[in-house]
């Protein structure tokens, strides 16, 4: 009869029909037990989730090549998804990035998990998703270094991986070399076949056929296969970095030592029966035996050649993750309870199976439910035999369940008290009772220690105490007086209610004085106030702002930990404009000008968020203008501005005092003959009115000749002069510049001198004189030519 192994057994003796099978398949059980276990450890959700994958490329012609990235990620523990989109780098031989391929995710498959031993099946939580991005590119055919390096980064490993350093910050780079001969013959890279199981038996051969199909050309390329340590990238901070920022050479993972190696990728647990895995150089076929369960990365490179030049054409490089475990039955069997009698002396099992034939070689087998069985009534002290097998009797398994101990010693049965929860009362609160839950049938009794001690209260789920402290329940069973092994504390805690304190400031005004707001510290976090709005200042300061000025505010603070609230109530401060300082506004300074100037705006100055409004008198008087801080009066005068508060409209007590002084400005006045020369053309004068008290002259001498009337004489000829004119107070002056005439004989308006007629005479008469009449001040000079000509007689007028 055929053994199959068991994959899942109770913590009692497993027997298979066969001399020494027993120990084996225990030995199977703890072994499984122990890598379930392990692979199913929770894992930090942030890229946990790489599993394997390669690159290749095919030569399209024209230096255009498509590349192929296949990413296979862990669909059980990973919670990362597939990149959308992926960032594939083409780098040149140093290192240099040349392009960068963006593509977007399209789909994904999922793998079959797969054992070599295909009569046995892998665990359920063996999952693997797999992906493919294509893209093209188009590459210079003669590239730096002589090759290409077109790599995918990504970050991170599984963190159960056991022959690596630091799984879980371990990214990985897939990477394919494209060398300048490749490129000139236009070369694709090979393809492997297929993807390797995913979970693999312990203790059970490895053969696997890894090779490469080469549809490019299969003669005259050489293909070789060899371990090769994988490359990491990327970052558990940064686990998909854009590949410009992470160009190579890349760094390669780190084996665990000693146990890992590049020689022994999955160590070798028992020497004896164990084998170092390796590949075939020439076939690529996969080999070894693993002795040691969990999970392993494995490298393989794939380097290929041209036969006739021996020059490299590509490396492909492809990691991959192999679980290793104990392979799963298909029949399976799980012990689910045994349990005494209420008077101990007799027990019963329940399991659960999907074997279709049971036998048991004592009691009666009855299913509960489904796959589930139970077997009741058997004697304390007795083993009873479960025998099962499928349909067909290939596979007959029997496990021996052995009985329980039933006696108070072992105390199975018995459970200490389930606690409702510590009693977390509040200062001033009334005080709750401890209460524990025990099964039916039993009771509690109530101790001061957890061993020993003194008996408080017996027969009783409920204890009450005013003392804080730590109070312990035991579990007792009413019919045979057991009692529960352990004992379970309750504690008693009377918690302070929470802290508030005040800032020294208190309720403090609110800017417009229609709200106020309180600041206080306290040492908890739950909050909640009557009015206005909470914010928290940091390191437990908060402020409450806008409570209406007419409202109290009620602060109820609760301890999240403990329950405990408190209430504080503060009371609305004076917001009146009583309460306001508003200083009087800074003066812009007095103002003193002459009439002829105009009238100068008045000027103060306030702080931001306030204005100005005028007014004639210091207290009370009349509004001027309002809400602006220059004002330009009618006339003369003292002016006071008082400050106000956009906001409130409360306004400074006191107003500032400007003064404005108009004195009036002189006049002038010249003489409507304007500039006159003197007789003797050496000098000349001038005549102005003026109403100034103050005249002065840049030249000539100043004669006043009436109230307002004034000549300035001796002015030299040629000269302008300059006429000065002040008011009483010096502040007004008034400068007027007189252009001087000319004063040559050539500018005098003479008249000739009137004839005085004409003489007629005969002859041998006297010659009579001839006369003629000049102006006042005026001579005469005779000459015998209208024009030029010599002079006659000189100053007569005869």
């Amino acid at each position: 009869m055929k053994k199959r192994r068991l994959h899942w057994i109770s913590l009692d003796t497993l027997h298979l029909l066969g001399p020494g099978a027993s120990s084996k398949l225990q030995l199977a059980k703890i072994l499984f037990s122990t890598v379930l276990g392990i692979l199913l450890l929770p894992v930090v959700s942030k890229a946990t989730h790489i599993v394997g994958g390669e690159i290749g490329y095919k030569c399209l012609g024209d230096n255009r090549y498509e590349i192929t990235l296949n990413v296979y990620r862990d669909c059980d523990t990973g919670v990362e998804p597939f990149d959308d989109p992926a960032y594939i780098a083409v780098y040149d031989g140093a290192n240099t990035l040349i392009k960068t391929l963006i593509i977007n995710f399209m789909e994904d498959d999922t793998l079959s998990a797969g054992v070599f031993d295909t009569c046995l099946v892998a665990p359920s939580n063996i999952c693997v998703h797999r992906t493919t991005y294509r893209g093209t590119v188009q590459l210079d055919p003669d590239p730096v270094g002589g090759f290409y390096e077109i790599a995918y980064t990504r970050c991170c490993r599984n963190g159960t991986i056991a022959n690596i350093v630091d799984p879980l910050y371990t990214g990985a780079v897939y990477d394919i070399m494209l060398t300048k001969e490749a490129m000139r013959l236009c070369n694709s890279s090979p393809v492997i076949n297929e993807w390797p199981p995913i979970f693999i038996c312990v203790n059970t051969p490895i053969e696997w056929d890894h090779s490469a199909a080469d549809d490019f050309d299969s003669v005259n390329d050489s293909i070789v296969y060899r371990l090769c340590t994988p490359k990491i990238g990327g970052t558990f901070d940064d686990p998909k970095p854009i590949p410009p920022e992470n160009p190579p050479p890349f760094d390669t993972l780190i084996w665990k030592s000693p146990v890992y190696s590049l020689e022994n990728m999955m160590g070798i647990g028992d020497p004896r029966i164990g084998e170092p895995l390796q590949i075939d150089q020439k076939t690529g076929l996969l080999t070894g035996i693993p002795t040691i369960q969990g999970q392993f990365v494995v490298g393989i490179c794939i380097d290929e050649y041209d036969q006739e030049t021996g020059r490299l054409l590509s490396r492909t490089r492809r990691d991959f993750q192999y679980n290793v475990g104990v392979c799963m039955d298909e029949l399976t069997f799980d012990m689910d309870s045994k349990d005494c009698s209420e008077d101990l002396e007799s027990f019963s099992i329940t399991f659960t199976t999907n074997a279709p034939m049971l036998e048991s070689s004592i009691g009666q087998i009855e299913r509960v439910s489904g796959n589930t069985y139970t077997i009741q009534d058997l004697m304390v002290g007795d083993s009873v035999v479960i025998t099962y097998s499928n349909n067909s009797g290939i596979c007959v398994l029997e496990t021996t369940i052995t009985s329980p101990n039933c006696s108070c010693e072992a105390n199975e049965d018995v459970n200490p008290p389930v606690s409702i929860g510590d009693i977390g009362n509040c200062v001033g609160d009334a005080i709750a009772p401890l209460t524990a839950i025990v099964e039916d049938g039993q009771t509690v009794d109530w101790y001061d220690a957890p061993i020993g001690g003194n008996l408080l209260a017996a027969g009783t789920t409920t204890f009450i105490t005013t003392t804080p402290g730590t109070y312990y329940a035991e579990a007792r069973v009413i019919a045979n007086e057991c009692t529960s092994l352990s004992r379970t504390p309750f504690t008693l805690i009377i918690n302070e209610l929470p802290d508030i304190s005040l800032t020294s400031e208190g309720a403090m005004c609110a800017d417009d004085l229609l709200t106020y707001s309180v600041a206080f510290t306290t040492n908890v976090s739950d909050i909640a106030v009557s009015s206005g709005m909470l914010n928290s200042n940091g390191e437990n300061n908060y402020i409450v702002t806008g409570i209406d000025t007419s409202l109290d505010l009620t602060i109820t603070l609760t301890d999240i930990g403990t329950g405990c609230s408190r209430e504080e109530t503060i009371m609305p401060p004076n917001c009146s404009c009583d309460m306001v300082e508003v200083m009087p506004p800074v003066s812009g300074g007095d103002q003193r000008v002459c009439s002829a100037d105009g009238i100068p705006a008045l000027t103060v100055t306030v702080p931001d968020g306030q204005t100005a409004d005028w007014y004639d008198a210091s207290i009370n008087g009349n509004l001027l203008a309002s809400g602006v801080t220059s004002y330009m009066p009618d006339g003369p005068g003292t002016f006071y501005a008082a400050a106000r508060v956009l906001m409130n409209e409360c306004t400074s007590p006191e107003r500032t005092a400007i003064t404005l002084v108009v004195d009036e400005t002189p006049t002038f006045t010249l003489d409507a003959d304007g500039p006159l020369c003197a007789d003797d053309l050496l000098s000349y004068s001038i005549s102005f009115i003026s109403n100034a008290p103050n005249v002065a002259a840049s030249n000539g001498t100043v004669n006043k000749t009436g109230d307002s009337t004034y000549t300035v004489m001796n002015i030299p000829p040629g000269e302008n002069i300059t006429i000065t004119v002040e008011d009483t107070s010096g502040n007004c002056t008034i400068e007027e510049m007189i252009t001087a005439p000319n004063c040559g004989c050539e500018n005098e308006n003479v008249a000739p001198p009137v004839s005085g007629g004409d003489q007629t005479i005969c002859a041998g008469e006297p010659i009579p004189a001839l006369t003629a009449t000049a102006g006042s001040g005026e001579t005469i000079d005779w000459y015998e030519m209208a024009t030029g000509g010599s002079a006659l007689a000189l100053d007569t007028n005869a």
